[in-house]
């Protein structure tokens, strides 16, 4: 991993704390057997559910950002990742130091202020981010996320009705209320942005996916209605890593 700058905004504590707790936001809802309305829509989301129970290691090289408003944070941020729920990132201050480190081993979440000495660890549990950032968003969404996959929000889905929509593919209840919609780009090769939703027709969060540069998997903007925002900017991805599965547990700090 390189040793690069961290530049920070005004409140940059705050946000450390808030990178924290997103670390404890675990849940993901499980996906069942495949019911949807034609063939088209069928193909699509079985290829993205294809992909998503890939179990291939990853790491990855980059510049992270959270907004809100008029402040806060940015600066560098490495990372590696299994899916389903294990992930590590890193976030590092001017010197090329962890400032923060974060964690999930599939069993239990943690993380580590370095610069408070604080760490704290719990059991994978429910939860998600909209008490804090008001987006609504699991780790294991995150791993997905992470490694330019998109997480899913069920099992039956329908291609978007109505003109002007011939690339969305909605994810929907068994009411037929839209859970998630995902548009393509025109050959349906690439996913451009997908907005999950808390209820029907209500949105929790959208991710936008950028190719731009030919990257081996494209950098990602989250946010939500209030304007809230998490960006990763990918520098450097490799999708078939060697990881070391002791990586994804946080030690405590000796005392």
């Amino acid at each position: 991993m390189q040793q690069q700058l961290l530049k920070s905004a005004p409140k940059a504590g705050k946000w450390i704390a808030v990178l924290i707790l997103l670390f404890f936001c675990t849940s993901c809802a499980g996906v069942g057997p495949s019911t949807p309305s034609d063939g088209k829509a069928r193909a699509l989301l079985e290829t993205l559910l294809q992909e998503n129970a890939k179990q291939h290691a990853f790491n990855g090289a980059g510049r992270f950002g959270i907004k809100e408003q008029n402040s806060g944070m940015s600066g560098r941020i490495l990372w590696m990742g299994i899916a389903p729920d294990k992930l590590r990132v890193e976030m590092l201050n001017p010197f090329g130091q962890p400032i923060v480190s974060a964690s999930s081993d599939g069993t239990r979440v943690y993380a580590f202020d370095r610069a408070q000495g604080r760490f704290h660890t719990r059991p994978k549990g429910r939860g998600d981010l909209e008490s804090i950032l008001g987006i609504s968003i699991s780790v294991s969404d995150m791993v997905l996320l992470f490694s330019g996959r998109v997480p899913i929000a069920g099992s039956r889905a329908r291609m978007a009705a109505g003109p002007g929509q011939p690339n969305r593919l909605e994810i929907v209840d068994f009411f037929g209320n839209i859970r998630q919609s995902i548009l393509f780009d025109d050959d349906f090769s690439r996913v451009l942005e997908t907005t999950v939703y808390s209820s029907a027709s209500t949105p929790a969060w959208t991710a936008v996916l950028d190719y731009a540069g030919d990257r081996a998997m494209p950098s990602v903007k989250v946010h939500d209605t209030t304007g809230r925002e998490f960006y990763l900017e990918v520098e450097k991805f490799d999708a078939a890593a060697q990881v070391d599965l002791a990586g994804f547990v946080l030690q405590p700090p000796a005392r």
